[in-house]
């Protein structure tokens, strides 16, 4: 018996979520750095034979949690995009240059007390 590639994809894809904590997922919260998440989602994905965009992209959903995952099921898993595209709208969505500002504001008034 051989696995078709959809069986190996959900195999997988259900290791990958058991592999994941909270703590890894990307909430998108105001300290919560997504390319910090993407290294962590690789090198889960690596583990568990995810390798290709093509599978990272079923598996993106995998990694988020909070408002990070409500927006993708709302905005972004029904227009069917890449991997790619989707991390560019998660970028995009919740690290906006005005966080930004706001999160080098605070790290400089912390640097500032020491």
């Amino acid at each position: 018996y051989t696995a078709s590639p959809a069986q190996t994809n959900i195999t997988a894809l259900t290791n990958l979520a058991k592999v994941y904590s909270e703590e890894e997922k990307f909430s998108g919260d105001k300290y919560d750095v997504l390319n910090n998440k993407i290294v962590i989602f690789k090198d889960h994905c690596k583990k568990v034979g995810i390798i290709t965009d093509a599978q990272y992209k079923l598996a993106v959903s995998t990694m988020l949690k909070g408002k990070a995952s409500a927006y993708y099921y709302n905005y972004i898993a029904p227009l069917n995009l890449d991997y790619e595209s989707i991390i560019k709208r998660l970028g995009e969505y919740f690290h906006t240059s005005e966080n930004y500002q706001m999160f080098l504001s605070e790290w400089r008034t912390i640097m500032l007390k020491d």
